[in-house]
C-alpha cells in the first residue's frame, strides 16, 4: 500500500474515532443533564424553571455541536472526493502510459509499486511475490542485471543519502519474466517535510525503452562499422590516385616522354580506381540497406 493510501485510510480510522468519541461525550452529558434535571424536581420543584432553561440551553448548544459536526463531515467528504478523483486519474495516467509506479521508504527498505511495474517485467503483482518481500532488495535490486549492479544501485544510494538534490535519474537493465533483459528509464524525486529538509519517502517511475536503447546499440555498432570501413577503403583508393599524381608530376619533369607508355599507365590506374571505387559504392548500398531504422522498432 502506497503512501497516499495509507495517509488516506489513517484518516478514516482518526475520523471515525473522533466521531465516536464526541457522540459519547455528548450523549454522557444529555443523560447527566436528564439525571440532574430529575433529581432537581424531585427534590427541590422551586427551581424547576432554571433547570428547564438549562436543559434546553444545553440541548440547543448539543444540537449546534451536531450540526458543525456534520457541516465538516460534508466539507471532507467533498474533499475526499476530489482526492478520490484525482487519485483515480493518477492511476489512470500511469496505466494507459504503461509507466511503473514506484515509491521508496528508505528508512525502512519498503518499496511500493503499481501493478504496472510488475507487469512490465511479466509478472502479475501477486505471482511476484509468491516467493519475494515487499523490499528494495526484492523488488529491484534482485531484478538488476550483474553488468548494471554496481553502477545503477550506486547511483540510486548517492541520490538518497546524498541529499536527494534535483532529480533522479537512471537507466539499467532488468530481468524479464521470460528471462530477457528490459532496458528501463527511471526517474523520481525525494518529497520535503514542511520544514524543508529531506524527507524519507521517495516517489518515482519506470519506463520500458528497450526499443530505443536497443537501436542505440545497433546505430552505434553501425557507425563503428563504416568508421572502420572509411578507414580501410581509403588505403586502397589513396594507391592509384598517388601513382596517378606521380605520372602527372613525371609529365612535369621529363622534357621527351613516352605518351602511348603514359596512356596506358593512366588508363590502367583510371581502371583500377574506377574498379575500387565500383565496389565501394555496392559495399556502401548494402550498408545502408542494412540500416536500422527507429521505424522499424
Amino acid at each position: 500500500m502506497n503512501l497516499v493510501s495509507n495517509s488516506h485510510h489513517r484518516r478514516q480510522r482518526t475520523r471515525k474515532w473522533l466521531r465516536f468519541i464526541l457522540l459519547a461525550a455528548i450523549l454522557m452529558i444529555l443523560v447527566t443533564l436528564c439525571l440532574l434535571f430529575y433529581v432537581a424536581l424531585k427534590h427541590a420543584p422551586d427551581s424547576a424553571m432554571g433547570l428547564i432553561t438549562l436543559f434546553v440551553i444545553s440541548v440547543l448548544g448539543c444540537a449546534y455541536i451536531i450540526w458543525l459536526m456534520l457541516v465538516v463531515k460534508t466539507a471532507r467528504d467533498a474533499e475526499e472526493i476530489v482526492q478520490h478523483e484525482n487519485e483515480e486519474r493518477y492511476r489512470s495516467i500511469i496505466a494507459v502510459s504503461l509507466t511503473g509506479a514506484w515509491e521508496y521508504h528508505s528508512d525502512t527498505g519498503y518499496l511500493w509499486c503499481s501493478p504496472e511495474y510488475y507487469t512490465m517485467l511479466g509478472f502479475s503483482e501477486e505471482e511476484f511475490f509468491q516467493t519475494r518481500k515487499r523490499n528494495l532488495n526484492d523488488a529491484w535490486i534482485g531484478q538488476l542485471h550483474p553488468d548494471d549492479f554496481q553502477s545503477a544501485t550506486g547511483k540510486f544510494e548517492k541520490y538518497v543519502k546524498g541529499g536527494a538534490k534535483g532529480m533522479y535519474e537512471n537507466v539499467f537493465r532488468l530481468r524479464h519474466k521470460d528471462g530477457s533483459w528490459l532496458w528501463i528509464l527511471s526517474r523520481g524525486r525525494t518529497l520535503r517535510k514542511p520544514d524543508g529538509s529531506v524527507g524519507n519517502v521517495t516517489l518515482g517511475t519506470h519506463i520500458n525503452v528497450t526499443d530505443k536503447k536497443n537501436l542505440e546499440i545497433e546505430l552505434r555498432k553501425h557507425y563503428e562499422q563504416l568508421l572502420r570501413y572509411s578507414f580501410s577503403n581509403a588505403h586502397q583508393v589513396r594507391g592509384p590516385v598517388a601513382r596517378m599524381l606521380g605520372l602527372l608530376s613525371l609529365i612535369r619533369l621529363e622534357e621527351t616522354i613516352d605518351y602511348k607508355w603514359l596512356t596506358q599507365k593512366v588508363e590502367y590506374e583510371v581502371e583500377e580506381l574506377d574498379k575500387i571505387t565500383g565496389t565501394i559504392a555496392r559495399e556502401l548500398d548494402e550498408i545502408v540497406k542494412y540500416t536500422p531504422q527507429e521505424d522499424d522498432q
